[in-house]
């Protein structure tokens, strides 16, 4: 699945300001994230910041 956010936050701690398009598996596991550059199909939009862990997986607050 994709969804879009504002920005998405690194393991390292590095901040990556958006809008991005993060696309994960049905776990939350990160598969690739990059910079949305114009309105896709099938992207949810979610706002706000996309937070990955060391594991690769996302959260974000709802």
């Amino acid at each position: 699945m994709k969804r879009a956010f504002h920005d998405i936050l690194l393991p390292d701690g590095t901040l990556q300001q958006g809008p991005v398009v993060v696309e994960m598996d049905e776990t939350s596991c990160l598969l690739s994230w990059y910079p949305l550059q114009q309105e896709e199909a099938f992207v949810e939009w979610v706002g706000g910041t996309c937070h990955i862990d060391e594991h690769n997986m996302c959260s974000w607050p709802s």
